[in-house]
C-alpha cells in the first residue's frame, strides 16, 4: 500500500470538511480542480504507444481495464487533494500512479504544475506489520471518502 500527503489545508473543500465533519459530494459542474483532472489526457497523441496501452501491456491488463484504471487514478488524485487526510490507493490504482511517475516531465511539469497547481508526492511504506496496519486503515478510510465525495461505491474489481 502507498499513501499520499494532502498538499494543502487552504481550499474550501477542506474548510467545509473541518466545519461540518462531512465532505462535499463531487460536483463536476462546480469544481474546477475536478474538471481539470478529468480533462487531463494521459495519452500523447504523437506516441506510438499511449500511456493507457503501456499500462495495459506492462501490467498484463486488457486495454479497457487499463482505461478504467486511469479514470480511477484521476479520482485518487482528486481525493488526495480534497479528502483532508492521507489517502491510500488500491494496488491496481497504485500501478497507474507508478507508471505516471516514470513519465516524469508529464507528471511534474504538466500534471502537478499545470493541472493540480501543486506537487503531489508519492510515499512508499516502510514495511512491517505496523505499517501494513496503518495503510490498511488508510485504504479503508480512502474507500469511505471516495463514496462520500462521489456518492458512488468504489468499484470492487479495482
Amino acid at each position: 500500500m502507498r499513501h499520499v500527503w494532502p498538499p494543502s489545508n487552504t481550499d474550501s473543500s477542506r474548510s467545509e470538511f473541518i466545519d461540518t465533519g462531512k465532505l462535499p459530494v463531487i460536483d463536476p459542474q462546480n469544481d474546477v480542480l475536478w474538471q481539470s483532472i478529468d480533462a487531463f489526457d494521459f495519452n500523447d497523441p504523437d506516441a506510438d504507444l499511449s500511456f493507457t496501452a503501456r499500462l495495459a501491456r506492462e501490467i498484463g491488463w486488457k486495454l479497457n481495464y487499463a482505461s478504467r484504471m486511469v479514470e480511477e487514478y484521476k479520482r485518487l488524485v482528486y481525493l488526495a487533494i480534497r479528502a483532508g487526510h492521507e489517502v491510500t490507493p488500491s494496488d491496481a490504482v497504485d500501478q497507474a500512479w507508478h507508471l505516471h511517475l516514470t513519465y516524469s516531465q508529464n507528471y511534474w511539469d504538466k500534471f502537478c504544475k499545470d493541472v493540480l497547481e501543486m506537487p503531489l508526492q508519492h510515499g512508499p511504506t516502510k514495511g512491517g506489520k505496523p505499517e501494513a496496519e496503518k495503510y490498511w486503515g488508510q485504504y479503508h478510510r480512502t474507500l469511505d471518502t471516495y463514496q462520500e465525495l462521489s456518492d458512488e461505491t468504489p468499484p470492487v474489481d479495482i
